[in-house]
């Protein structure tokens, strides 16, 4: 009797087993169908052919790429602020509200902020590619410039993880500023250089430029934001953070 209750039991845990292993596999299956999936590579891999076939594309794809862009902004924005201000002592209702009020307007700020950047990314490549001559509409570079956020979105932890850490040592250890933006600044670098290349092919194949053409144009725009992350450093290194103790 015990032997058949014990044959029993292992039937039902070789089934159970059995049936996990079944569902794991079929979800590893369906992640690699969807990694492969010929449009996802492209658009990663060879962004240059995903635009070329693309050109009448609409808006859904691109307004959903910027938005999920924007609400990371804003959970960026939340990790770094909220987690950072509340390793700073302070009572009274007056420093709550001060909290709340920087909270919502840098949520509001970073979500609103990620679609007016959206705009005026397109509008200053439009501007650019002008100069050398491009033809296509305004629109479809708007469209194809939303895609210029995958890079931000597929390495969002990376630079919320050093957003964070590079406040804490500003605001809380108290650590020296150059060490604390040196990270981010090189990790943001790379992100603007992956965008670049989104910004190359988007201009080719939008505004019908050549290759060369097109890098010049979005170079224009690479520089203009090296410059200003530049300006950003150096402002943040002069300026003096709230420090704790």
């Amino acid at each position: 009797m015990a032997l058949l209750f014990r044959e029993n039991e292992e039937k039902v845990f070789d089934t159970g087993a059995e049936k996990r292993f079944e569902s794991s596999n079929a979800v590893i299956q369906k992640t690699y169908i969807v990694a492969c999936n010929p449009m996802i590579m492209d658009v990663l891999l060879d962004p240059d052919k995903f635009f070329s076939e693309r050109k009448n594309m609409g808006f859904k794809i691109p307004i959903l790429i910027v938005l999920v862009s924007a609400v990371i902004s804003c959970v960026s924005v939340y990790v770094t602020i909220d987690l950072n201000l509340s390793k700073i002592p302070a009572e009274g209702l007056e420093v709550n509200t001060l909290r709340t009020i920087m909270l919502t307007l840098g949520i509001v700020t970073a979500f609103i902020g990620t679609f007016i950047y959206w705009i005026i990314i397109a509008g200053l490549l439009y501007l650019f590619s002008a100069i050398f001559g491009g033809k296509g509409d305004f629109k479809t570079l708007l469209k194809f410039t939303a895609f210029s956020y995958i890079p931000q979105i597929l390495l969002s932890p990376i630079s919320i993880y050093l957003a964070y850490e590079s406040l804490y040592q500003l605001t809380v250890s108290q650590g020296p500023a150059f060490e604390a933006m040196l990270m981010p600044t090189i990790f943001g670098a790379v992100v603007l250089f992956w965008q670049y290349i989104y910004w190359i092919f988007a201009v080719k194949n939008a505004r019908e430029l050549n290759f060369s053409r097109s890098a010049i144009s979005a170079g224009i725009l690479l520089i203009i934001a090296i410059s200003f992350t530049a300006l950003g450093l150096l402002f943040a290194l002069m300026t003096p953070m709230p420090r704790v103790g």
